[in-house]
């Protein structure tokens, strides 16, 4: 089993108008056309059974419909797994409500973007939230690192993420773009060897397959998750490259499907 566990699509009309929009911010050229069909004709193409689908509320008014629509497209696309979101400038009880639906929904993670979401990742003032998203046993992927989309202040370094994780020790944690994007040296120093798990989106070609399979040995090859940040990188491509380390099949397939289905509590 092939999972992609950090992707990327909208509804078809909000597609049709973003994705131009964040390509032109990022100076990216997409790989698809970032609705479901477009990604699901891409995992065809790549071999890949599930890919989990990772979207943010920029706004707390955005958190109900965007959860709502992932809950329902999980349900049409069974080989698409939608994460929810979450907005820190939610109420407690709107917090409540949210994960309570997710979890009621069968939806086993949240994403939050600290700096699209504009809130440190250790700031106390989210803890809250964190408590009642471990309490529920769900965790949470972060974008880690610098975002080229978005320049400017970085919302969640491997720095912070210690931070946070040190005061919130239930909360299971997965920290993308191998745990801080363009800030390896700092994931290093402070995230390898602990509890996070390091997705691999836009990470391995420019760290270095020797140093990318150095860290992730390190760090403990059961804690790092396949993920490509498509429709901004090609499934087929970033798979080839994972598959290209110089690691036994076990270990390789640990990376691709097995980790995921674990974190994702899939049979």
């Amino acid at each position: 089993m092939i999972i992609d566990f950090h992707a990327h699509i909208f509804t078809d009309s909000v597609a049709k108008n973003a994705l131009p929009v964040l390509a032109e911010r990022a100076k990216l050229n997409p790989h698809t056309d970032a609705t479901a069909s477009g990604l699901i004709e891409s995992m065809a193409v790549a071999g890949i059974d599930y890919s989990v689908i990772a979207n943010i509320a920029t706004r707390v008014e955005q958190v109900k419909k965007i959860n709502k629509w992932g809950v329902e497209l999980s349900n049409e696309c069974k080989n698409i797994i939608s994460l929810g979101t979450m907005h820190p400038g939610m109420s407690f009880d709107e917090i409540k409500q949210e994960v309570a639906y997710l979890s009621k929904n069968n939806i086993k993670g949240i994403k939050m973007h600290p700096d699209y979401q504009n809130f440190f990742v250790d700031d106390k003032n989210v803890f809250m939230m964190y408590q009642v998203i471990a309490d529920a046993g769900l965790f949470i992927l972060f974008h880690s690192g610098v975002d080229i989309g978005l320049p400017g202040e970085i919302h969640c370094t491997p720095q912070r993420l210690l931070s946070l994780m040190e005061k919130n020790d239930k909360l299971k944690v997965v920290a993308a773009h191998m745990g801080g994007y363009q800030m390896w040296d700092e994931v290093e120093k402070y995230l390898i060897g602990t509890d996070v798990y390091l997705d691999t989106c836009f990470s391995i070609e420019e760290i270095g397959i020797e140093k990318s399979t150095a860290l992730m040995k390190k760090h403990g090859l059961n804690k790092i998750l396949f993920g490509t940040d498509s429709p901004w990188k090609n499934q087929s491509e970033e798979l080839k490259l994972i598959k290209s380390l110089p690691l036994s099949v076990d270990n390789i397939q640990l990376i691709t499907g097995n980790n995921a289905r674990k974190i994702l509590q899939l049979k």
